[in-house]
């Protein structure tokens, strides 16, 4: 005969009593020097140049971009001569076709 035994359940992980938060304080001297450090290593020009640097950078690429875009709307209207001629010849030749048809 069998006997039937319930396994034991065993909870491995930590009980969440067990762990404990970090407590940072953020009013601490370090931080403050560590900021005051970073203030003084970037000087009001330095600054300026980076924040203008960027700016001829944003305006490059924004040159670029309607450049590109000119160049694309140039091609579509290219396009669409090309294919109202097209369509055009098409109608020229259906034209005495229709003017026959209705005799």
């Amino acid at each position: 005969m069998t006997t039937n035994k319930t396994p034991e359940i065993v909870d491995v992980q930590p009980e969440i009593n067990d762990v404990q938060p970090e407590i940072i304080d953020v009013e601490s001297d370090v931080s403050q020097e560590t900021f005051a450090s970073d203030k003084d290593s970037a000087t009001d020009p330095e600054i300026e140049q980076i924040v203008e640097d960027f700016v001829e950078v944003g305006k490059m690429w924004a040159h670029h971009g309607v450049t590109i875009g000119k160049m694309a709307a140039k091609s579509s209207a290219r396009t669409f001569e090309v294919t109202a001629g097209a369509l055009e010849t098409i109608a020229r030749r259906f034209a005495p076709k229709m003017r026959r048809s209705k005799v």
